[in-house]
């Protein structure tokens, strides 16, 4: 059975990728393709924004224009999409989606107006956090402290998300912060890469009370 229109909502490749690498045929577990022949519809690309790079906001451009260089070289088969529209529009056209999203808003440093740069890069996904602490909310990894409620700079920025077209994602939150998100957030939310806490005991997983939340 061929399996096609497949959506991933996350990968790591943009932050596996520098610009002098072809992405058609990179060596690694996503390339165009592997999208071609996996039948992909729309693959969520995740700029990573890890804690241990110095100037986070010079990372974040550098990978953005790979992400754009990509769709400008391979144009005819791969597209970008901001909503399910794009997404349809696409496929008749003969192409692959692909969509932006950020892993770890750590990077906005307490300053709300830093969200400008999300929505100037037309991203959809935003995940709060990733496996440490920031000026956000604290992580799953944080098993001393799982009901952590977000910070007054992280329900701030929860708050304004209501007005952006950029939807939060809870994988890698802890679950204190889990419940201030959907406390605030007054639209749909959800977990990209997250599986259930009552099959897998593993703390990015989600209990069923929060699955009922979403």
């Amino acid at each position: 059975m061929i399996i096609t229109d497949i959506i991933d909502l996350h990968c790591d490749t943009l932050n596996e990728l520098d610009s002098a690498v072809d992405f058609e045929k990179y060596d690694g577990h996503i390339n165009l393709e592997k999208l071609e022949k996996g039948g992909s519809l729309c693959q969520c690309f995740a700029i990573f924004t890890n804690d241990a790079v110095p100037d986070k906001d010079a990372y974040i451009a550098r990978k953005y224009s790979i992400f754009k260089n990509i769709l400008k070289k391979y144009g005819r088969r791969i597209a970008f999409a901001e909503n399910a529209d794009d997404i349809l529009k696409n496929k008749q056209n003969g192409k692959i989606s692909a969509m932006l999203t950020i892993e770890n808003c750590g990077f906005l440093n307490g300053d709300i107006n830093k969200i400008k740069i999300l929505e100037d890069m037309r991203v959809r996904i935003a995940a709060p956090v990733w496996n440490n602490n920031n000026c956000i909310s604290s992580s799953h990894s944080d098993t001393q402290n799982p009901d952590a409620p977000l910070t007054p700079f992280g329900r701030e920025f929860v708050y304004r998300l209501n007005y952006t077209n950029i939807i939060p994602d809870v994988s890698h939150m802890n679950t204190g912060g889990f419940f201030d998100l959907a406390d605030i957030y007054k639209k749909p939310f959800f977990a990209s890469h997250s599986g259930a806490y009552s099959l897998v005991a593993n703390s990015r997983n989600l209990t069923d009370a929060q699955l009922k939340v979403m």
